[in-house]
């Protein structure tokens, strides 16, 4: 899951295109909403790696 996670969210910066293309058209700023996302699930993927963070990586990966 951490790889997965990990693997995602760098592909947000690096194929942008292809989760462009998946967000409404009437949502503000597209390309930060694809950054936030991407920042998000790098940051779930490093959580879930700890013992100490992994419940609440959890939670974030529930409601995200």
């Amino acid at each position: 899951m951490v790889i997965l996670y990990l693997g995602a969210g760098v592909n947000h910066f690096v194929h942008p295109g292809s989760y462009l293309a998946i967000i409404p058209p009437y949502f503000p700023y597209p390309m930060f909403i694809n950054y936030a996302s991407g920042i998000a699930e790098i940051l779930l993927g490093i959580l879930l790696l700890f013992t100490a963070t992994r419940t609440t990586a959890v939670i974030g990966v529930l409601f995200y």
